[in-house]
């Protein structure tokens, strides 16, 4: 074939070699973005964890804070009749751990300083 086109049967195969090569190099970066992407994902469920477990570890600090002082149980009863105190701290720490993830995740993880 080299000789009815007056080309060397190199000049015939590389054409192939490139496209295999870029080929594989493509194969290579989609493997690339894949593996980055599934890193931004655990990073972005590591986040949530902590925080959630901060915003929990609070919490219990501020109920074992509020507990000491009566007048408050009594406030918060006469406010949320029915409710308990650890009833309520968990609902406003939880409702808080749902606000920062949900507006993690609108923001795109970003950190903002």
């Amino acid at each position: 074939m080299g000789e009815i086109f007056h080309v060397t049967t190199d000049y015939l195969l590389k054409p192939s070699e490139l496209d295999e090569l870029a080929m594989k190099t493509e194969m290579l970066e989609k493997r690339q973005r894949e593996i980055l992407e599934n890193e931004e994902k655990r990073k972005e469920k590591q986040y949530c964890i902590c925080v959630c477990a901060s915003i929990y570890i609070i919490a219990f600090a501020v109920f074992m804070l509020i507990r000491q002082v009566s007048w408050i149980n009594d406030v918060l009863w006469n406010i949320f009749p029915g409710a308990t105190l650890p009833i309520i701290l968990l609902l406003i720490a939880t409702a808080a751990a749902i606000l920062v993830c949900v507006r993690r995740k609108q923001r795109g993880g970003r950190l903002e300083s």
